[in-house]
């Protein structure tokens, strides 16, 4: 009788030890490192843009739809410093949860917020969020806090990765105060394969612009700049494809000479290309606008919206508009046929470091007429009769509810059934060893 209570105990034994054992981790949750780019990284944008008061008004951010839990984003390299060689700078990092809808998106309370101090270049920057963020479309924006005060240039700077995409545009997208996109991994805790990681964001209204990669047209070659002077320098585009416009041209990481009062200006006028440079300058621009307080060593970033659209040619014009200095770095040669460059009305091969950006536009359609000369301010030769103002009724301010953020899924118990049923095996085993004591007494 004893060996038979023997056995039994040790059977339900065994039963406890299988229970124990299915509380442990199955390997079905791993960590995984998603990266947003391919090849090799190099500085890229600079978040050190000062306003007239020396503040940081820099930023960058991505749009990203994660198909698993993430819990850190990592910068392949973080690079920081300013010319005093005191490397300390500061930059704030934000999750937001993205709607569909950026600006409504940014204007809710971010889910996660942390600013940290940067000293100097730093490989594999990490920015943990202290638990996993569930799947789910979200805003990471970055921007620095560290003020210019002195109006040194360039000031504290932190600069992000420049990189080449690994994904199309509808599954990463990128904002800035220039056009550059930037490197960045996710550490995912999932066990889906990597290719699914990132999935197509969902926009819950449609997008009027949907950007193509940056194109590079000209290779910088070593640090000689050029300077615009009071000569027209101009940029004749090549035939912008079907189905594109030409939303933006840069003169990449343009100089200032170290100008640090913040009137480095450029004007530039959009022609229709006709025939050659005296013929088409002769004409009315279609499209006209300013680069204002250009900050040394910034992209300097042509803005021409929907104007310049498929199947023509334009001549792009640029000019300083005030007593500051501004130009670019020389490059090497043209890597897109049918690009040519001009200074003071003739052909140069003096070309800037830049690049361009085509677009899907699928907005309303942009007017063709060029810009309008100023209308002249008609002569009021009698005082006009004073109407009084009617009273204005304020509508009433709504306040949008903040965004919830996206709930976290509750982790499944995989081990409550295994512990109830060996509980209940090894309670029938005792009672039947019970009873068959009881009988052979």
């Amino acid at each position: 009788m004893k060996k038979l209570i023997s056995l039994l105990l040790a059977v339900s034994m065994i039963l406890s030890i299988g229970v124990v054992f299915s509380f442990a981790d199955d390997g079905s949750s791993t960590e995984s490192v998603a990266l947003s780019y391919v090849g090799e990284h190099s500085p890229g944008i600079w978040l050190n843009q000062f306003d007239g008061d020396g503040n940081c008004k820099g930023y960058a951010l991505t749009i990203f739809n994660a198909a698993a839990p993430f819990t850190a984003i990592v910068f392949p390299t973080l690079y920081a410093g300013k010319s005093e060689n005191s490397e300390d700078v500061e930059d704030r990092f934000e999750l937001y949860t993205f709607t569909g809808e950026k600006e409504k998106s940014l204007a809710a309370d971010p889910i996660f917020t942390i600013d940290l101090p940067v000293d100097g270049d730093q490989n594999d920057f990490t920015v943990a969020f202290g638990r996993a963020m569930p799947a789910g479309q979200y805003i990471f924006k970055i921007s620095q806090l560290t003020a210019n005060p002195d109006g040194v240039s360039p000031g504290p700077y932190s600069v992000l990765p420049a990189v080449e995409d690994a994904y199309a545009t509808d599954v990463i997208e990128f904002h800035s105060l220039t056009t550059s996109s930037f490197g960045f991994k996710v550490v995912f805790d999932a066990s889906v394969p990597a290719s699914e990681f990132f999935k197509p964001i969902e926009w819950s209204i449609p997008i009027s612009f949907k950007d193509d990669k940056a194109v590079q047209l000209v290779v910088r070659a070593g640090d000689s700049a050029h300077e615009i002077r009071n000569a027209d320098y101009a940029i004749l585009t090549a035939e912008i494809p079907e189905g594109k416009v030409l939303r933006y041209f840069t003169f990449k990481n343009a100089p200032t000479w170290s100008n640090t009062n913040h009137d480095s200006d450029l004007d530039f006028d959009v022609y229709v290309w006709d025939t050659d440079y005296e013929t088409t300058y002769s004409g009315r621009p279609i499209k006209s606008g300013s680069v204002l307080d250009h900050a040394d060593n910034q992209d300097l970033t042509l803005d021409f919206g929907a104007r310049l659209t498929e199947g023509r040619r334009y001549l792009i014009v640029v000019y300083p508009s005030n007593e500051g200095k501004i130009g670019f770095w020389s490059g090497n040669t043209i890597r897109k046929e049918g690009w040519v460059f001009f200074e003071d009305e003739e052909e140069t091969e003096t070309y800037p470091a830049c690049e361009y950006k085509l677009s899907t536009y699928t907005g309303p359609a942009e007017t063709e007429e060029p810009t309008e000369a100023p209308t002249p301010t008609p002569e009021v030769t009698a005082t006009p009769e004073v109407t009084a103002t009617p009273e204005v009724t304020e509508a009433p301010v709504v306040t949008a509810a903040p965004t919830e953020p996206p709930a976290t899924e509750e982790p499944k118990n995989t081990g409550c059934g295994g512990f109830v049923a060996g509980g209940l095996m090894t309670l029938c085993l005792l009672a039947a060893a019970a009873f068959v004591a009881k009988r052979k007494d």
